[in-house]
């Protein structure tokens, strides 16, 4: 019978990169479906090495094995065969003729029934390092802006006419409608002051939208929130809404990540304690996202720049939203990639098919994109776009030069997308929408 391909391009040394691509070959009749490695060995170092094949799945037993490889303008293949569908964590190693293992990398296959995945493979020196960087550079989700962005700005004459910022949005669908909280507020370097609100809005069908107002304020004097709320991170969970958001104080901007509960999304109330406090390990912690699996939260929020100018993606989890566990860093930025230069920041997560799937904010020089990532537990991210999903220039006719703060979910059988655009006439912040093509 004939079955598709899903051809995956693998470089074990420095950087490790995958594309995809399909073509069309006939295969047998095992059960299951089959990893085939076609290994180059033209860019083979000298000497002899042999790669360790090692594939896992949380459900099967693993599955192993090896093939020598020589220098020469041959290819070796390996073919594993009756391998259970599924989402398998693909490990390789290169090991040299005394079992040391220079190269290591690891890739998400996914195996389907009657279906080849094959992997290509190759041995390159010529870049050095032993550091591992996974790139999928035709991992692609192929994103339409809407034509007529931005679907949120600011109203002329309205309570909003003066805001700079309105931006990190936050969509849910409950009960058939679209329920949107975003961060808006002053600019202080340009109009002297620094207050935030979070404000509501609601829609039929997520592109034009009916703001409701601020729903929740600058708290009282002396308060962590004294100078407003920012970057919420909203989830509906066993009917409360729960919020997640940056506190932000009349000493500094950004002195942890606050709690707040609602019966409606509406009226919150605030947990008097920070869930994250800014200190020395953990600078000014923002862009929190919150979501729940399996009984699981997973709180990932953006630490720095720090002393080291730079901003990265961090987790904890709860099993009860209330202690939660430090799980350190679980996004940075690549080296060599340039639309990340200065960080990875405001991942918007979601869970389709049994996989974490993260659009996030790549801060590259003076432009800002939104770039892609998967996982299989959420905490180690393996799939990662070599470019940016979605660029400032794919929103034209909109002129913005950045677009960042994704958030994202599967709806309709469609990936829609809600995210910021900085414009450039008038200069400020708006929300834009995308959708899968």
């Amino acid at each position: 019978m004939k079955t598709y391909i899903h051809t995956c391009y693998i470089l074990l040394l420095a950087l490790l990169l995958v594309s995809c691509k399909t073509t069309t070959i006939q295969s047998g009749d095992e059960s299951g479906g089959s990893l085939l490695l076609l290994i180059s060995k033209a860019s083979t170092p000298a000497g002899s090495f042999r790669i360790v094949v090692q594939m896992e799945h949380a459900e099967f037993p693993e599955r192993k094995d090896s093939v020598s490889v020589l220098g020469g303008a041959n290819t070796e293949q390996l073919h594993l065969k009756s391998i259970q569908p599924g989402t398998w964590l693909l490990s390789l190693s290169a090991k040299d003729s005394a079992g040391v293992v220079w190269y290591d990398a690891q890739a998400l296959v996914d195996i389907q029934e009657g279906e080849v995945s094959v992997a290509n493979v190759s041995l390159d020196v010529s870049m050095g390092g032993l550091e591992v960087v996974i790139a999928w550079p035709i991992v692609t989700v192929d994103l339409l802006a809407y034509a007529n962005n931005p679907v949120l700005e600011q109203t002329p004459d309205g309570f909003d006419a003066d805001y700079f910022f309105f931006h990190d949005p936050k969509v849910l669908k409950v009960n058939g409608v679209y329920r949107m909280w975003y961060s808006s507020g002053y600019n202080e370097a340009t109009q002297g002051t620094n207050l935030n609100w979070i404000i509501y809005a609601t829609s039929s069908d997520g592109i034009n939208w009916e703001k409701q107002g601020p729903v929740l304020n600058p708290g009282p004097l002396g308060s962590f929130y004294e100078k407003g709320p920012a970057l919420a991170a909203v989830l509906y969970d066993e009917g409360i809404y729960k919020m997640w958001f940056v506190a932000n104080s009349a000493a500094a901007y950004a002195v942890g990540i606050a709690y707040a509960e609602s019966n409606d999304g509406i009226s919150w109330t605030v947990d008097p304690e920070l869930v994250i406090e800014s200190d020395v390990s953990k600078p000014q912690p923002r862009w929190p996202e919150v979501i729940k699996k399996e009984g699981v939260y997973y709180l990932y929020y953006g630490l720095g720049p720090g002393t080291t100018g730079i901003i990265e993606v961090y987790l904890m989890t709860s099993t009860d939203g209330e202690q939660w566990t430090d799980r350190g860093k679980v996004l940075g930025k690549r080296l060599g990639v340039s639309w990340e230069t200065q960080g990875v920041v405001a991942p918007g997560v979601f869970v389709e098919q049994g996989k974490f799937r993260m659009f996030y904010t790549g801060l590259g020089a003076g432009e800002h994109s939104i770039g892609y990532a998967e996982s299989i537990d959420g905490v180690q991210w393996l799939n990662r776009s070599a470019e940016p999903v979605l660029v400032p220039s794919q929103a034209s006719p909109w002129q913005i030069t950045y677009a960042s703060h994704p958030t994202v979910m599967w709806d309709d059988g469609a990936l829609k997308m809600w995210f910021s655009g900085l414009s450039q006439s008038p200069y400020r912040w708006e929300i834009g929408y995308a959708e899968q093509q």
